[in-house]
Order: structure tokens, then C-alpha cells, then sequence
């Protein structure tokens, strides 16, 4: 009771109390899709751009469609979504749970101790922002099924039985049309197993139709994602922002050692290790140690023993490519094992209920992992009381008043549509109540979109009104500068919450190329490629533009280079078109790839050309470079060096298959 208490006071305190201090930009985008869908009149839609080759589907927006409908955009809409998103989540787990063999109150148990907030970590998104709670919600019912239907009786109720195959097949499907490669590894893959599994007495046949009927709902999702997904939707861009690739060694060291310090933040406290993080890490090792335990001791088939072999087999999956690849940037990367880790606590308290009546050494440990339970609940709770009572204004998952003020002053200034950073972005947008559009930026050389979990309308120049704003917090004001250094002066320049520089530009008279980058690349790549030399996908360095053409000072070092796209596989040729004012020195030019082992540009091509050899008028090729990839090559980068003070004038890049 202690603990379904503890989940009781963490909903009623982070809901009720401090809700409008931990939405951040993230969670805001789940009223941002929901109005969209709304709009869309159905649960997928094209003027978003989708991050990671995934799209939401069945998923926390779908708990918002009603609040946004009657609410409109507005964090009550937000508040009122997570509310029901949460608690269609106990009850969800708790059936499941049910199902797993615990009796009503050992279910709800099971539920507390998977959905309570256990670190900020938890409550960004399992609270707040729905995402890992809402998937492990979903994964805790998933598996749960199989072992139902592999236990039927051939007597049983054959429409009950029926309806159970027919909410596992929707659940595959859900999941795996929103990323077939998550659907596979997460959903699809452990189902599988669970049948593979060496269990006593189970038939053939039955196993083939349960693991037939999983397979058969993943393919169904893979198709509906590529013939249908695919064309409807708007993918992050540049497409490899989050591509998957392998590291060396040393990049494995490093990635187990940042987990090792997310495990710290997973636990409760702010990445330091001591002794405060020592009773939940414990919790979380006994979780694992008595779902390991259980699948092991016997192989009779139960509900709860295939579900306990499918999350022990989605959690390896998540645990590998976090070691060995390169998605752990930080160690909040931490979260993504925390669907599967949230569905071992609940399956945890289960097996250890059951265990208090085993031998004597099982019960002294399932006791004593009891026992722990709702002590480190308490603790839990009063950090997370804590942590939330500081100021962060600024900054990834922010929010405090001074974004509220923002919010304030656009909407009463009329300003409907601007430029801030991502972690600003979508929650400006929420808080005005939808009424400007703030949208994703980062201040780079000049403004640089950010295309990714934002409405593609934001970066379109016919969707400009006459005037738009850039803001910016005292942390960015020096690379704000730079950013915004090609724009006419403001026409206006306000502080909002004597916090946010705000500057408004009229957009007739201001360049807007800048909304193009970064170009579709990879798959969505346009052929030919042709690219002015002063877009701003290219950098210069030893070059001054004038209109689209880049004209190298004479310096020694490089002119230009750029654009850092993805390019697949096949047989290509880099054009530079342009030519030299003074021919004297010489020109080089080289092609150069990411090396997704060490991070660094591999040099695939490269050429030299005395200055006087190469075209002296406008239009010229001044080099043609043929290229050839056996697969997919990440951040393709074209640079031109001037040597000797040639002075080489740049008009075009161009790109194309031979």
C-alpha cells in the first residue's frame, strides 16, 4: 500500500502541483501532433517532420485528440491528455499484469512500481512527456498475450481466445508500422523467442500459429509503412542525423562508460555517483536478478515466464546497440532502456510475491527486495520534490517562467511566427496556446533550421506574414549575432521576462535562403544536385560572396566546403563550375566521407590543377571528380583550397549519377 501510495502522491504532486514547471519542448509536441492529426482527420500526417524513420501512430498524441479538441492547443490540453494517457496506463498494465498470474492488488502493485517516478528522468517521460511509459504499457500487454494464447485450452472459449489473437496482432502492427526496425527488435523478435523457447508439453502447431500471427501483423506493419508511411509522410532532414553505425574500441569504452553515469541520473540523482544511488540501483539489479531467476528455474510455460523471456530479450536488444554503437550522446541516453527496465519492475513484483513462498533463501531475497521497494519509492519521491523546486530556465527539457513570458509578449505583440532553439521551440508554441508559431533553429554561421519534431509550415517562405522574429537567451546572444549578421536590421528589438532578446524582421527584405537548409539528402536525394556556391549549406572560409558566387581572397587554405549530405550508393560525379581571375597558384579540390568507426572525413578523391590551365570565364568546369560507393555514404563533403594566391571564382556544385 506504501507504494501504491507513493504513485498516488507522485501523480497528484507532479500533475496537480508542479505540472506547468516540467512540460518542456518535447512534450509539447504531443498537443502540437494532436492538433495536426485533428486537422488531418487521421493519426498520420505529412506537414510534420517525423524524427528517426519513425512516426506515431498509435501514440501519445492519440491521448490528446480529445483535450485539443475541446481545449484547443494550450498546456491544459497537455495536462488534461497526460492525465488520461496515465491512467489508461495502470489500468493497461494492470490487466496485463493480471493476466500474468498476480492477483488484483499484486497487479496494481506490479503497476505502481513500474509507472511511479523513480528520478527526473521518470517523470520527463513517463509523466509528462508519455513516451516510455505509454510504450512500456504497451509492451507489458504484448507480452503478455502469447503465453494466453500458447495456454489456451482447445476447449476454452474460441471468441474470447479469438479477441485476445486479435489485440496482440493490432499491438505488433501499432508498434512496427511506426518503425519496422523498432517493431522487429522490440516486438516481433522477442514474440518469436518466447515461442522458440524450450517449454514442457507446448506443441508445434501452436507455437507456429502464435509466432506465425506475430510475424504476419509485423509484415502487414512493414508493408503499410513502405507503400503507404512512406509517401505520406516528411522525415527529419538531413536523413542520417541519428543513423546507426558501429564503434572501435575506444568508442565502446566510452559509450559503457557515460551508461555507467546515466545509471546515476536512471537512479535518481544528477549523474553523481554515491552512496544516495546505491538502494535504487540495487532495486534494479534484484528486478533483473528475479526476472533472469525466474525464466531459469523452470521451463513450464506460464504467462508471466514468456513475458518475463520476451523483456529479458528487448532488453539485451536495447542494451547492445547503446554499447556498440553510437547512440548514447550523453548519459541521459540512459532512457532508452527504460521501457524495457519499467516492464522487469513490474514482472519483478510479481515473481517476488510468488517467491515469498519458495525456499528459504528465494524468500529472504524476494523479502528483501520487498522491502526495498516502497522504501526507495519514499526516497525517490522526496528528491524528485527537490530537483523541482530549482531554477532552469534554459537549456534541454527547460521550463520556467521566463518561457511563459515569451509566449505572452509574442501573442500580444501579433507576432505569429519565429525562429528560437529547439529546446525553446514547441514549448513557446504550447504556451502561447498556439497562437505563434515558434519554430526550430540553431545559430550557426547564419540561422540554420532544425528540421526535425516540428510542422514543415515552419521553414516554408509562402508561410512567412509580413514580419517574423528570432529570439534568443543571454547564453546564445554571441552566436545570435553571428546567426543573424546577413539580416537587415531589426525593425524591432524587445526583452521578453527581461530574459528573451526578441528582434523582428520584416521578411520582404530579408535573404531567405537560409529556409532551404539543410537539403533532402539520402534516399529523398534530388538528382541532379545543384547547388549555388554561396548557399548556406556550403561554409566558406578564405572566400567572399557576392550574389550566388564565392570568390576565393587568395589566401592560402580553403575556400569553401560543404554540404555534408548523405548520398547512396552508386556512381556519381562532383562537378565545380566557375573560373579564375587570376591564374597564378593553384586550385585543389577533394571529395571526403564520414568515417562511422572514428567520426573523422576519410578523404575519397582529391585533385590539384595549376591555376592558369583552368577556365578563365564564367561558366567553366574547373574540375570533374567521378566517384563510386558499394553503400550508402553519410556526410559527403566537397572542399576547394586556394594555393599560392589563386584567386578561383565558384558558381556551382553540382552532383550527379554517371
Amino acid at each position: 500500500m506504501l507504494t501504491l501510495g507513493t504513485l498516488l502522491v507522485d501523480a497528484v504532486y507532479l500533475y496537480g502541483v508542479k505540472f506547468r514547471h516540467v512540460i518542456h519542448s518535447d512534450a509539447a509536441a504531443t498537443v502540437l501532433m494532436a492538433s495536426r492529426a485533428l486537422h488531418a482527420h487521421a493519426p498520420v500526417f505529412g506537414d510534420w517532420y517525423y524524427g528517426n524513420g519513425e512516426v506515431w501512430f498509435f501514440a501519445p498524441h492519440i491521448a490528446a485528440l480529445v483535450p485539443v479538441a475541446l481545449l484547443g492547443v494550450s498546456p491544459l490540453a497537455l495536462q488534461v491528455a497526460s492525465i488520461l494517457g496515465f491512467t489508461a496506463e495502470i489500468a493497461a498494465v494492470t490487466w496485463a499484469y493480471r493476466r500474468a498470474g498476480g492477483d488484483r492488488l499484486t497487479a496494481l502493485f506490479g503497476a505502481s512500481l513500474m509507472l511511479m517516478a523513480w528520478s527526473r528522468l521518470h517523470v520527463l517521460f513517463v509523466y509528462v512527456e508519455l513516451s516510455y511509459g505509454f510504450a512500456s504499457s504497451i509492451y507489458a500487454v504484448i507480452y503478455t498475450l502469447p503465453g494466453a494464447l500458447l495456454l489456451w485450452p482447445d476447449s476454452g472459449k474460441p471468441r474470447a481466445r479469438a479477441r485476445l489473437a486479435a489485440l496482440g496482432f493490432f499491438l505488433i502492427f501499432a508498434v512496427s508500422i511506426q518503425s519496422p526496425a523498432r517493431g522487429l527488435v522490440f516486438t516481433a523478435s522477442p514474440i518469436v523467442l518466447g515461442c522458440l523457447w524450450p517449454w514442457r508439453g507446448v506443441s508445434l502447431r501452436a507455437r507456429g500459429q502464435v509466432a506465425g500471427g506475430a510475424l504476419a501483423a509485423y509484415g502487414l506493419a512493414v508493408l503499410g509503412y513502405e507503400l503507404v508511411i512512406r509517401r505520406v509522410v516528411t522525415f527529419s532532414i538531413p536523413s542520417g542525423h541519428n543513423a546507426f553505425h558501429l564503434k572501435d574500441l575506444a568508442g565502446i569504452k566510452e559509450n559503457v562508460e557515460t551508461l555507467g553515469r546515466g545509471i546515476a541520473f536512471l537512479a535518481g540523482e544528477q549523474g553523481q555517483v554515491n552512496l544516495l544511488v546505491v538502494p535504487p540501483i540495487l532495486f534494479m539489479l534484484g528486478a533483473i536478478a528475479l526476472v533472469v531467476r525466474h525464466v531459469f528455474a523452470s521451463r513450464e510455460l506460464t504467462v508471466k515466464r514468456f513475458a518475463c523471456v520476451a523483456v529479458l530479450a528487448q532488453l539485451s536488444a536495447a542494451v547492445l546497440p547503446l554499447v556498440v554503437g553510437n547512440l548514447v550522446v550523453n548519459p541521459w541516453s540512459v532512457r532508452y532502456l527504460m521501457p524495457s527496465l519499467l516492464v522487469c519492475f513490474g514482472l519483478a513484483a510479481i515473481i517476488a510475491v510468488e517467491a515469498l513462498s519458495e525456499s528459504r533463501a528465494w524468500r529472504r531475497i524476494a523479502l528483501a527486495w520487498l522491502v526495498l521497494a516502497p522504501l526507495t519509492a519514499v526516497f525517490s519521491l522526496l528528491r524528485i520534490v527537490g530537483s523541482y523546486s530549482l531554477q532552469n530556465d534554459s537549456g534541454q527539457w527547460a521550463n520556467r517562467g521566463a518561457h511563459q513570458e515569451l509566449a505572452n509578449e509574442l501573442r500580444a505583440r501579433g507576432l505569429t511566427h519565429g525562429f528560437s532553439t529547439y529546446w525553446n521551440a514547441n514549448l513557446v508554441t504550447l504556451l502561447s496556446n498556439g497562437e505563434t508559431l515558434d519554430c526550430s533553429v540553431y545559430f550557426d554561421s547564419d540561422l540554420r533550421p532544425y528540421k526535425w519534431n516540428t510542422r514543415t509550415t515552419c521553414f516554408d517562405r509562402p508561410a512567412l506574414p509580413t514580419r517574423f522574429y528570432v529570439a534568443s537567451a543571454p547564453d546564445e546572444a554571441e552566436a545570435r549575432t553571428r546567426a543573424t549578421a546577413k539580416l537587415p536590421p531589426p525593425i524591432e528589438r524587445f526583452n521578453a521576462g527581461n530574459y528573451f532578446d526578441v528582434a523582428v524582421y520584416e521578411t520582404a527584405r530579408a535573404p531567405l535562403d537560409w529556409l532551404d537548409v539543410p537539403i533532402p539528402d539520402g534516399e529523398d536525394l534530388r538528382m541532379p544536385m545543384r547547388m549555388k556556391a554561396a548557399f548556406p549549406q556550403l561554409r566558406r572560409v578564405k572566400g567572399e560572396a557576392a550574389g550566388d558566387r564565392v570568390t576565393a581572397s587568395g589566401e592560402e587554405g580553403c575556400v569553401v566546403f560543404g554540404p555534408y549530405i548523405d548520398v547512396p550508393k552508386g556512381n556519381y560525379v562532383v562537378r565545380w563550375i566557375g573560373s579564375v581571375s587570376e591564374p597564378k597558384g593553384a586550385v585543389g579540390f577533394d571529395v571526403t566521407v564520414k568515417d562511422l568507426v572514428t567520426g573523422k572525413p576519410d578523404v575519397v578523391i582529391e585533385r590539384s590543377a595549376e591555376a592558369n590551365l583552368l577556365p578563365q570565364t564564367s561558366g567553366g568546369e574547373l574540375v570533374r571528380l567521378e566517384l563510386s560507393f558499394d553503400r550508402p555514404v553519410h556526410e559527403l563533403e566537397a572542399r576547394v583550397f586556394s594555393r599560392g594566391g589563386a584567386k578561383v571564382t565558384l558558381e556551382e556544385l553540382v552532383l550527379e549519377r554517371r
